[in-house]
Protein backbone atom coordinates (compact mmCIF):
# COMPACT_ATOMS: atom_id res chain seq x y z
CA UNK A 1 0.00 0.00 0.00
CA UNK A 2 3.17 2.46 1.13
CA UNK A 3 4.60 1.73 -1.94
CA UNK A 4 1.42 2.28 -4.23
CA UNK A 5 0.90 5.87 -2.94
CA UNK A 6 4.42 6.21 -3.18
CA UNK A 7 3.73 6.03 -6.70
CA UNK A 8 0.81 7.87 -7.28
CA UNK A 9 2.70 11.03 -5.74
CA UNK A 10 5.64 10.69 -8.13
CA UNK A 11 2.75 10.20 -11.18
CA UNK A 12 1.34 13.30 -9.89
CA UNK A 13 4.40 15.52 -9.61
CA UNK A 14 5.51 14.30 -12.99
CA UNK A 15 2.06 15.57 -14.20
CA UNK A 16 2.72 19.01 -12.60
CA UNK A 17 5.93 19.46 -13.94
CA UNK A 18 4.45 18.35 -17.31
CA UNK A 19 1.56 21.02 -16.99
CA UNK A 20 4.58 23.63 -16.12
CA UNK A 21 6.15 22.79 -19.10
CA UNK A 22 3.52 23.40 -21.10
CA UNK A 23 2.13 26.14 -19.34
CA UNK A 24 5.31 28.15 -19.98
CA UNK A 25 5.61 28.43 -23.62
CA UNK A 26 2.18 30.07 -23.25
CA UNK A 27 3.20 32.71 -20.90
CA UNK A 28 5.88 33.37 -23.04
CA UNK A 29 4.05 34.14 -26.15
CA UNK A 30 2.16 36.52 -23.92
CA UNK A 31 4.76 38.67 -22.69
CA UNK A 32 6.28 39.18 -26.14
CA UNK A 33 2.70 40.12 -27.66
CA UNK A 34 2.93 42.53 -24.63
CA UNK A 35 6.76 44.05 -25.56
CA UNK A 36 5.47 44.07 -29.23
CA UNK A 37 2.61 46.22 -28.17
CA UNK A 38 4.60 48.03 -26.08
CA UNK A 39 7.28 49.12 -28.49
CA UNK A 40 5.15 50.25 -30.93
CA UNK A 41 3.57 52.30 -28.40
CA UNK A 42 7.23 53.21 -27.57
CA UNK A 43 7.44 53.79 -31.30
CA UNK A 44 4.59 55.66 -31.89
CA UNK A 45 5.27 58.50 -28.89
CA UNK A 46 8.92 58.93 -30.18
CA UNK A 47 7.52 59.33 -33.85
CA UNK A 48 5.48 61.84 -32.43
CA UNK A 49 8.43 63.51 -29.96
CA UNK A 50 10.32 63.63 -33.16
CA UNK A 51 7.38 65.48 -35.23
CA UNK A 52 6.83 68.11 -32.43
CA UNK A 53 10.59 68.97 -32.15
CA UNK A 54 10.54 68.98 -36.28
CA UNK A 55 8.16 71.82 -35.72
CA UNK A 56 9.63 73.82 -32.96
CA UNK A 57 12.75 74.23 -35.24
CA UNK A 58 10.80 74.77 -37.71
CA UNK A 59 8.74 77.64 -35.71
CA UNK A 60 12.32 78.83 -34.71
CA UNK A 61 13.47 79.14 -38.56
Amino acid sequence: MNGHRIAQRMRKSRQARYRQRMEIPQKSVIITRMWAEFDESCKKAFKALAAARERERGARC
